[in-house]
């Protein structure tokens, strides 16, 4: 603790929101890369029926999507926990807390921290198209697909492509997002330990279980993070 400590419902909100997101992003990272090897063999099958490639065509792009899902919450999650890191400094940068565009605009954070600002207008890119624009209006036209059923098979095959083309960039992504959330943290603990008081209390209280938002893993999981993951 220290005085003119602050913390309130939506710091704990988000911060509680930051831990589980990390958990599901393992698992969708995982989902994701067992998805595109399936959209690839069927993308590589010469025999492949329109039927069975539209299946894998249209669902993998959904896989991709919701990890940039994920990488997009823990970036708005960021933006909510930041003000309470400074304590009864950071009151005025409540107003900025819908987003990290807003919270950069508020000019109280420049002040209060200037490297945090800059690392916080310059947040990984996740604006990324996962499929081709009118996969799904080409896939769901049944006269299309019976008139010109090469065309539709063509079609389809580019639209995949896009798709696994993209799962190499949603991969950047990722480790991209994880360099900035390190370097967005480090900053955050240095803000938070320079007000706190001396002792343990704090280090005690970032080492309880229910604050931990990664943690070593083991098993399939652990393997799915070392090919994803910066490092591990």
């Amino acid at each position: 603790t220290w005085e003119g400590e602050w913390f309130d419902d939506p710091f704990e909100t988000a911060a509680f929101g930051l831990r589980s997101t990390g958990a599901k992003l393992v698992l969708a990272l995982r989902a994701m890369d067992a998805t595109v090897v399936a959209l690839g063999d069927a993308l590589a099958d010469g025999r492949a029926t329109l039927p069975a490639l539209k299946w894998a065509v249209q669902t993998a792009p959904l896989a991709l999507d919701l990890v940039l899902g994920y990488l997009r919450q823990m970036q708005s999650d960021i933006a909510v926990v930041i003000p309470c890191c400074f304590g009864a400094e950071g009151r005025p940068l409540e107003r900025g807390r819908r987003s990290l565009g807003r919270l950069t605009a508020v000019p109280e954070l420049s002040a209060l921290d200037s490297e945090l600002h800059a690392l916080l207008k310059r947040p990984p890119q996740l604006d990324l198209q996962t499929n081709r624009d009118d996969l799904y209006v080409i896939s769901d036209n049944a006269g299309f697909g019976t008139a010109l059923p090469k065309a539709a098979l063509r079609a389809l095959r580019q639209s995949g492509t896009v798709t696994v083309e993209a799962a190499a960039a949603v991969r950047d992504a990722v480790s991209a997002q994880c360099l900035w959330l390190d370097a967005v943290l480090a900053r955050l603990q240095l803000a938070v330990g320079s007000r706190a008081e001396e002792g343990e209390g704090l280090l005690d209280r970032w080492a309880e279980g229910d604050w931990a938002a990664i943690a070593t893993l083991e098993g399939p999981d652990r393997s799915v993070l070392a090919a994803w993951l910066p490092a591990l």
